[in-house]
This record gives C-alpha cells, structure tokens and sequence, in this order.
C-alpha cells in the first residue's frame, strides 16, 4: 500500500487500494466448474434436465414421426423466451400444453404432469427437454408414467414457417 492508502486507512476514510497484479494472480481465483445436469424421470426415460444453479440455454429433441429412433432438436437461449403459456388439456389425468413464445418461433409442448417442467423453465434452470419415443424408450410405457404421475413429453410442435412441422407421436 501507498503513503496515501495508510493515511485513508488509518482515518477510516475511502476504500482500501484495490489490489495489484501480484494479490490477484497468487490464489486460485478461478471459477467453480459447472455443477453436473440433473434429470427428472425414471431410469427408462428422462423428460427433462435441469441445473439448479440455472443455465443460459435449453435443448430441445424431439423425433421424426416416420423414423422415431431418428432425433431432430434446437436450442434457444432463455434471453430469447418472451413468455411460457399453459393449457390444462386433461385435468382429470394431468394433461396439459405449455407454449414457449421465443423471439423467433413458438414451441408447443404437450404432454402429462408438465407442472416440474414449466417450474423449472420458470426459473431459467431447464437444460434438456426430450420428447417420448415408443422406439427409445420401450421399457416405459407412457400409460405408467401418467398413472405414476411422472412428467411425459408426448409430442413437440415448433412453428417456425416452413422450416419445420408438428412432431408427435401415436402409440
């Protein structure tokens, strides 16, 4: 420290100089590794991952109606999520739609039990989003999942023009 600093110091006036090269580069000052993704779901399928310590971007995968081993998917970045809407389509069994409206496209979500999801989404902590394949996940049967009261990801339909179209899938 200066003559100066001692003087403000001493006084109890201003802060402390800040400190030099030396002070910043002698610890480990590096940031913490990002902690592991999390994922709800049984062993058979994971609807959705999540971070608790938040993330800046979310994957979605969906599959090919036609070929349902074949994954297709996007990411966005939650800076571009203007709003989540929500539908309680079957309330008896837990249906519901939620509707992601990003800058550029809209994104419907369909499914069972999707309450964990928008929670998770709502505080910017949703890393992965994956849709139900009979094909994939053949040891689950959705019908389980929704009786369990398991989130199930039926069907993804992303409005984006042309570019892409509504992906669901019929057991």
């Amino acid at each position: 420290m200066s003559g100066s600093d001692d003087f403000r110091k001493a006084l109890g006036i201003g802060p402390e100089s800040t400190p030099g090269f030396r002070d910043r580069v002698a610890g480990d000052n590096r940031p913490e590794p990002a902690k592991a993704m999390q994922f709800a779901g049984t062993e058979g399928y994971r609807p959705f991952g999540y971070m608790p310590q938040g993330t800046d971007t979310c994957e979605l995968i969906w599959y090919d109606t036609m070929r349902q081993e074949a994954r297709e998917g996007t990411f966005w970045h939650y800076k571009t999520l203007m709003r989540v809407g929500y539908s309680e389509t079957d309330p008896a069994r837990g249906g519901m739609a939620l509707v992601l409206y990003l800058a550029d496209v809209n994104i419907m979500i369909e499914g069972y039990h999707l309450y964990p999801l928008m929670d998770r989404l709502r505080s910017y902590e949703c890393g992965l989003i994956e849709q139900y394949s009979p094909h994939r996940h053949a040891t689950v049967s959705p019908e389980q999942l929704i009786e369990d009261g398991e989130t199930l990801v039926r069907s993804v339909t992303v409005d984006q023009g042309m570019l892409f179209t509504s992906k669901a899938v019929k057991n």
